[in-house]
């Protein structure tokens, strides 16, 4: 979808996708397929958003493109080691279900993208200028 110029719609996707995972997680307590359910639909909806942001930075330079993808999974792993760090203290305060409850709108779609509404938004195009040679 991101591909497509749809990522309005790709990204909300993925946040509701995370958001059911923590639901499913929350009931994972006392059924052990509706955690399986929670683990595999959290891998999809993560997959969907790094594949959503990815499409969406490589169009901001393509000629920088090794840079940018460093620097994005250096952020995207310290924010998921800040997250897990957070989540971790919130299970040991809390019961699992308030965890998960807790964490699911840190999880979902960006306020920005519902107010758009599920449609597409077009990228930035990078037009580089070639040097014309002396004339």
């Amino acid at each position: 979808m991101a591909d497509s110029h749809r990522v309005t719609a790709a990204t909300t996707v993925a946040g509701i996708l995370l958001v059911i995972s923590f639901g499913l997680l929350a009931l994972g307590k006392t059924s052990v397929v509706a955690l399986l359910a929670g683990i595999v639909v959290l891998d999809i909806g993560t997959q969907g958003m790094q594949i959503t942001n990815q499409a969406v930075i490589y169009t901001l330079r393509p000629d920088a493109r090794s840079r940018i993808n460093s620097a994005y999974m250096v952020c995207y792993f310290v924010g998921g080691a800040l997250g897990s760090l957070t989540r971790r203290c919130r299970v040991l305060r809390r019961r699992l279900e308030r965890a998960c409850v807790s964490s699911a709108p840190a999880s979902g779609p960006p306020p920005s993208s519902c107010r758009r509404g599920i449609g597409s938004v077009p990228h930035r195009r990078s037009t580089t200028a070639t040097p014309s040679s002396p004339a």
